[in-house]
């Protein structure tokens, strides 16, 4: 899927959005609000319409659950740890450092042993 694909939506898309309350310094004070949101007409036949909506409706029912079954909240947590941050995860060492920026030319270092003088 490529970053184009990530943003859009379709017709037949289910969105749930996650809002979050913000105080008036504009920090978040630890509320959110959950929507399911499809357009009006999304073209899926009822009965999977209605299918894709209950799912939609067990993705967000899980927040206020893991709100009152810490064990839950727990395999959630460590689930995301483990395996989606995992494959989005960047390696400090494969990370590379800016050297120098002059104008429009940066010299950049990416954390070879030899730092380019092999």
């Amino acid at each position: 899927m490529n970053e184009k694909e990530m943003f859009e939506t379709r017709d037949e898309d289910f969105v749930v959005r996650v809002r979050p309350y913000m105080d008036d310094e504009g920090l978040w004070n630890g509320e959110i609000d959950v929507a399911i949101i499809t357009q009006p007409d999304n073209p899926l036949q009822d009965d999977d319409y209605f299918q894709m909506m209950h799912f939609c409706k067990m993705l967000a029912s899980t927040i206020p659950i893991m709100e009152v079954n810490e064990d839950l909240r727990e395999l959630v947590h460590n689930f995301v740890l483990e395996k989606i941050d995992k494959q989005y995860e960047i390696k400090l060492e494969d990370k590379p450092e800016i050297v120098h920026q002059e104008d429009n030319i940066i010299k950049i270092n990416f954390g070879t042993k030899t730092k380019g003088n092999a």
